[in-house]
C-alpha cells in the first residue's frame, strides 16, 4: 500500500507516463479533419462555427497517420530529447508543448461554440 506521499509520487514517476505522443496524434487528427468538416457543417447547417486551421498541415498529417517520421523529417532534423523528435518544430516551427497547448485551445475553443449553441 502506498501511504507516503513521496512514496507515491515515486510509483507514480516510475510507472505513469505524463506526455505520449499518442494524444497529441490523435487529438491532432481529429482536429485536421474538423478544420475541414466545420466548413462544409456550416454550409450544410447554416451555422457559424469557426475552427483555428492555423495548425492544419496535410504532410504532418500523413505523417503521423501513415508513412512516420521518417518521410516527415531528415534525419539531422531529428530531435532526440523532444517527445514528438522535432515534428512540431518542422510543421509549425515551435515545440511540442507549445502545438500541444494551440492544438488542445482550438478544440476548446470549437466545443465552447457547440456548447453554447446546444445549451
Amino acid at each position: 500500500r502506498l501511504r507516503s506521499r513521496g512514496l507515491g509520487d515515486v510509483y507514480k514517476r516510475q510507472y505513469f507516463i505524463e506526455e505520449i505522443p499518442q494524444k497529441f496524434k490523435f487529438a491532432y487528427l481529429q482536429y485536421y479533419y474538423l478544420c475541414d468538416f466545420i466548413n462544409e457543417l456550416n454550409a450544410c447547417q447554416r451555422t457559424n462555427y469557426h475552427i483555428d486551421s492555423s495548425l492544419q498541415d496535410r504532410d504532418f498529417r500523413n505523417c503521423l497517420a501513415h508513412y512516420g517520421l521518417g518521410q516527415f523529417l531528415k534525419e539531422n532534423e531529428i530531435i532526440d530529447d523532444d517527445i514528438m523528435k522535432g515534428l512540431t518544430y518542422k510543421a509549425f516551427n515551435t515545440d511540442y508543448h507549445s502545438s500541444k497547448q494551440l492544438l488542445y485551445k482550438y478544440l476548446g475553443d470549437l466545443s465552447e461554440q457547440i456548447k453554447a449553441d446546444i445549451f
